[in-house]
């Protein structure tokens, strides 16, 4: 259900208690402290943060640190034009490697957070920046293998607890994370490759990417061999089940042939079966 909450209305005092004088001003007095009392809650409630909702908390050290998948900036000016070649060469080392990775911006390289202070403008036009970074990439990166996230920074105090702390206006980390991707090798609009090694961004020799290549070939390759090996197995547990335990695997080859992958079935299936 779609609930709003409207402004609260006010009941006015009958007549006759306005022509006592005495009354008259402890009526004002509840009614001005009731005021003020709603002012001070609707102003706490817009910026309460819960428990469930993501923030940071200025000034607290975070239990990451820059290394394979973490990338942490202490600072980035809302005129990030500059900023694109470390943001592209950092994304494109995430993106050849394994289990991708985050960069953080407003959290400095000990993962103390500090924060950073951006209008709506800014996050709008850093949003468009790192689209048309992103179609730069060799092969186009998609939407779906990137998130920006605005995550709000929280007051420092020890006299609140958690879920009553603040949150500082306009004052977020910027997490822009990137996805794993598996059989592309992506280089920047420079034609430049980079792959991330623990906590830098090396960039690759032609050597190097040529091998980057094999390895992710193998992988692939890696994953069809056991894929076809949970298939063979399934087909000689359903020929045991209707040939009384028989072993007709053959059977098994025939189906996986008229696939694309029928020839790599047939080596596993033959090197299973043994002498």
């Amino acid at each position: 259900n779609d609930e709003r909450v409207s402004e609260p209305t006010y009941m006015a005092l009958p007549a006759e208690y306005m022509s006592c004088s005495a009354v008259n001003k402890e009526w004002r007095q509840r009614v001005d402290t009731m005021i003020d009392s709603m002012a001070e809650f609707r102003t706490l409630s817009d910026r309460v943060l819960f428990d469930d909702e993501p923030c940071y908390t200025l000034g607290k050290k975070v239990s990451f640190t820059s290394d394979q998948t973490h990338d942490l900036r202490k600072t980035l000016s809302p005129n990030i034009r500059a900023k694109r070649e470390i943001i592209q060469r950092t994304v494109c080392a995430f993106l050849n490697a394994e289990k991708g990775g985050t960069m953080y911006f407003g959290i400095d390289t000990e993962g103390v957070v500090h924060g950073l202070r951006w209008s709506r403008k800014s996050r709008d036009e850093f949003r468009l920046t790192v689209d048309q970074l992103m179609h730069n990439f060799k092969p186009v990166v998609s939407a779906n293998f990137f998130m920006i996230s605005f995550v709000n920074c929280v007051e420092n105090s020890v006299d609140v607890s958690d879920s009553m702390r603040c949150a500082v206006e306009d004052t977020y980390v910027i997490e822009l994370t990137v996805k794993p991707t598996v059989g592309s090798i992506f280089s920047t609009g420079n034609d430049l490759c980079f792959l991330r090694l623990g906590c830098n961004s090396k960039q690759l020799s032609m050597n190097d990417v040529c091998q980057l290549a094999r390895e992710d070939q193998e992988r692939q390759l890696q994953a069809e061999i056991r894929s076809l090996h949970a298939e063979l197995a399934m087909w000689r547990k359903l020929n045991a089940q209707m040939h009384g335990g028989g072993v007709a695997a053959a059977n098994g080859v025939t189906a996986m042939n008229g696939s694309a992958h029928g020839r790599v079935a047939t080596a596993v299936v033959e090197a299973a079966a043994g002498p």
